[in-house]
């Protein structure tokens, strides 16, 4: 009966270290081609929002896909994946029955293996149907011995689940730096059966038919096909050998990072013998696809840079079954023939597209990652994204530089102000900053932002420094702030233009102005209420007004005043001129010192901070008086130094004499024109003496001008009266009026009568005479009714039989005596009424 044997050669390999001569830059450090250009902008402003969205294959990974982006800028920050986390229906089954050098005893050895299969066949998505029995038929597997290379056969009708692939992994000592061979195993499928009818045997026939395809094909009908039409590959059983030489130091980890140097990725080596078993380089649809002018599936080529074919290369007789050993250095992979075991590679985008040109389903393996990120200061930054599986896996993915634009900062200054000449001042403040560059304690040694300041200020001088930090930005974002102070004085009045200028440490600067008004430096005056005042004029003698020129200032300004002569004038040490106010006024004091010194000038002082000083003069006139007095109110003519005339000088000072004069009526008085107070003595007496001239005469009142030199005049009076009788008045009895029969009621009638008819009641003895009638009844040279009255109430008390004495000459000068002879005549009313009732 016809059998059918279906063998599959299997290509050894060899994997040699590179040479000192040839440097071959490990996969998981190049950059994948396959980037979402139109997305990325290379270009960013500091601080400004910079965003990556990149597609990127997630081969080689396994588990759900993670994604982390190094700035390049020390920060390292998880991104947003989506998609690139696909499990295929494909599964491997290692049966270690043929290793029989216990290579895989070795600690992590089956670990790795699992996950680069697994890595591996989570990528395709094809339908494999399982392998059974068939009555007819016996399934007889055979693979290539991993300990010998020799093939060897396996137990007969094996159970092979749906897309399950049984793969018999070992070890042997290879030659040179062959690290390790893989490939597809085959099936004899011999069938035996009787029938008896034509009928009958074809259709065991075709159930044969039916088995052998699908333990060949496994349900993919293209893999059925020969070297020149097969489009599909399905494989059931394979072995993979490894390189156990003690020279051979294999890394078995996951994580990449652990490789040692000298040390052979495990991982690596096995991925790539498990895409010979699944075909990659021994199928009839790769056989279809490739030839010594390259591969030419469609979905390599749309990786590959280029229009032509993918090149291949032959070694040992092995066929094309492998990438041209340029090819990785055009895009990655982990297919040519000879690869750099000593670094983690990743089947790449260019390899599954190979297995997808022979027939595998696979699956979609692009993740798309999203992140944004600030950046502190300009720079060019080298971008990576890191791919991560969550079971194993680690891919990464230069994006190159990207530039960081540096953005000035930008400067506030203050508002124009006023400043005044002469005087230093300090503005806080005066630039403040703000940028939205920020430190960098990300790397080390760490950056921070730093600005410098020049401040021009108008005068032909400037100053510069640094400034402070008043607080850092972060990429929340927050901006840095700095901030700067400005002090200077200016020694002319005019306007400023102040420039300020801020630049950052890479150069970026602006620059912003403002005016300062110079005033002249304030001049005080002083104005004095009265230019002369008076030392005896006492407190708040006078007022003084102190005054500043200019605008008014926002802030009291306080005035010193110091009077020169303290003992003529004094001042209150301090005045303060309000805010918004340009004068005060205060009060002056004047001070007695009861010397005779004259007319005194004292200049007055006022002074201050920042303002120019002023003075202003005020007379103090000289106080010190010369008095004059009399002892008595009045003098009788004739007698001799029963009055004298007091003078005193009021100062203290009477080192030397003083002459007085005697002015206006001294002759008639007897007094001297002039004397002289003698030295240490401040009053004089002088005596009256005034003559005695025999003629009757009215009661003068006589007044002395007394001058001396720098005293202001005084006057003096004193009534002078005379001794001679009254010549209106009876000498024999002053109350009998008409000198007839003596004193009777006709006589008060008479003087009635006279007051009556009079205008004037004076009696003048220069001009008229008695005329045998004396009405002056009290001798005052006055006729009134007071003379009249005197006489009633005589009349009343001596019924006229009496002679009344004649008063002294002292007395005769009073216009209404208190008292006549000792009577008291305050019992008597003086009035019409009280006359008239009398007659």
């Amino acid at each position: 009966m016809p059998s059918h044997n279906t063998a599959r050669d299997q290509r050894a390999w060899r994997i040699r270290r590179p040479k000192p001569s040839r440097h071959r830059t490990a996969h998981r450090s190049r950059r994948l081609s396959i980037q979402s250009l139109e997305t990325r902008r290379l270009m960013v402003a500091e601080n400004a929002v910079f965003e990556i969205s990149e597609v990127l294959s997630a081969a080689g990974l396994v588990g759900n896909v993670s994604s982390q982006v190094q700035w390049g800028d020390g920060s390292l920050t998880n991104a947003t994946t989506t998609g690139g986390s696909a499990t295929g229906n494909l599964n491997v089954r290692f049966n270690y029955s043929l290793d029989d050098n216990r290579f895989f005893n070795r600690p992590g050895a089956r670990a790795a293996l699992e996950f680069a299969a697994e890595s591996f066949v989570s990528r395709f998505s094809d339908q494999f149907t399982a392998i059974g029995t068939n009555q007819y038929v016996t399934v007889i597997p055979k693979v290539l011995d991993p300990v010998t290379g020799n093939e060897v056969v396996l137990p007969s009708n094996p159970s092979i689940a749906a897309n399950e692939i049984v793969i018999y992994p070992g070890s042997r000592n290879f030659t040179g730096n062959t690290a390790g061979v893989g490939g597809p195993g085959a099936f004899d499928l011999p069938s035996s059966f009787t029938f008896r009818t034509p009928a009958e045997r074809a259709r065991i026939q075709a159930e044969i038919s039916a088995f052998r395809n699908s333990v060949v094909g496994r349900g993919q009908a293209g893999a059925l096909g020969t070297a020149t039409t097969a489009t599909d590959y399905a494989v059931a059983v394979g072995s993979i050998a490894f390189d156990q030489r003690s020279s051979r130091d294999w890394y078995f980890g996951i994580d990449p990072d652990g490789i040692g140097p000298g040390q052979s990725d495990f991982i690596t080596i096995a991925t790539h013998e498990l895409a010979h078993v699944f075909g990659f380089g021994l199928s009839n649809s790769w056989a279809r696809l490739s030839s010594a002018n390259g591969f030419r599936g469609a979905a390599a080529k749309a990786i590959f840079p280029g229009s032509g074919n993918v090149p291949l290369e032959s070694h040992a007789g092995e066929g094309f079954a492998h990438w041209a050993d340029n090819v990785d250095e055009i895009v990655p992979t982990i297919m040519p023939g000879t690869i750099d075991g000593s670094r983690r590679a990743s089947f790449s985008p260019l390899d599954f597209a190979a297995m997808d040109d022979i027939g595998f389903d696979v699956v979609n393996m692009d993740a798309t990652v999203t992140a944004s990120h600030r950046y502190p200061d300009d720079g060019s930054y080298p971008t990576k994204i890191i791919l991560k599986g969550s079971r194993g896996g680690v891919v990464e993915y230069e994006l190159g530089n990207t530039t960081v634009t540096n953005v000035a900062p930008t400067l506030s200054v203050v508002e124009d102000r006023t400043v005044t000449e002469g005087q230093s001042f300090s503005i806080t403040n005066i630039g403040s900053i703000t940028d939205p560059g920020f430190r960098n304690q990300n790397v080390d040694p760490s950056t921070t932002e730093t600005f410098s300041y020049t401040i021009d200020w108008g005068d032909g001088e400037s100053d510069s420094g640094t400034a402070t930090i008043d607080r850092h930005g972060n990429a929340s974002p927050r901006t840095t702030n700095a901030s700067f102070n400005g002090s200077h004085r200016y020694d002319s009045p005019g306007n400023k233009t102040v420039r300020v200028t801020v630049t950052d440490d890479d150069g970026g600067r602006d620059t912003e102005t403002f005016r300062i008004t110079v005033n002249p430096i304030p001049e005080l005056s002083l104005a004095f209420a009265d230019a002369t005042i008076t030392e005896n004029a006492g407190n708040n003698a006078t007022t003084l007004t102190v005054s500043v020129s200019g605008p008014a200032s926002d802030q009291p300004r306080r005035v010193n005043l110091v009077s020169s002569d303290s003992t003529e004038v004094t001042v209150p040490a301090t005045a303060t001129i309000p805010a918004n106010a340009t004068s005060v006024v205060v009060p002056v004091n004047a001070i007695d010192d009861d010397l005779f010194d004259g007319n005194q000038i004292s200049t007055v002082t006022a002074s201050g901070t920042g303002v120019e000083s002023a003075t202003a003069e005020i007379t103090v006139g000289d106080a010190e008086t010369i008095s004059a007095a009399f002892s008595a109110t009045t003098v009788v003519e004739g007698s001799s130094g029963e009055v004298t005339l007091t003078l005193t000088r009021s100062n203290t000072d009477t080192d030397e004499a003083l002459e007085v004069l005697l002015r206006r009526n001294r002759g008639r008085l007897g007094l001297p024109a002039s004397v002289e107070i003698p030295a240490g003595q401040r009053t004089l007496d002088v005596a009256l003496n005034p003559p005695n001239d025999d003629m009757a005469e009215l009661t003068t009142e006589e007044e002395v001008l007394v001058l001396a030199t720098g005293y202001p005049n005084a006057v003096v009076s004193l009534n002078l009266v005379d001794d001679e009788p009254p010549l209106f008045q009876n000498p024999d009895n002053r109350f009998d009026v008409d000198g007839v029969d003596g004193v009777s009621v006709l006589d008060a009638l008479i003087v009635i009568n006279v007051v009556a008819r009079r205008l004037s009641g004076q009696l003048d003895p220069a001009t008229e005479t008695p005329d045998g009638q004396f009405w002056d009844v009290n001798g005052d040279y006055q006729v009134t009714a007071l003379d009249a009255l005197q006489t009633i109430n005589f009349i009343a008390r001596n019924a006229g039989t009496q002679r009344e004495p004649e008063p002294p000459p002292s007395e005769r000068m009073l216009v209404v005596p208190q008292s006549d002879d000792g009577d008291d005549e305050s019992n008597f009313v003086a009035n019409d009424d009280a006359i008239a009732s009398m007659f």
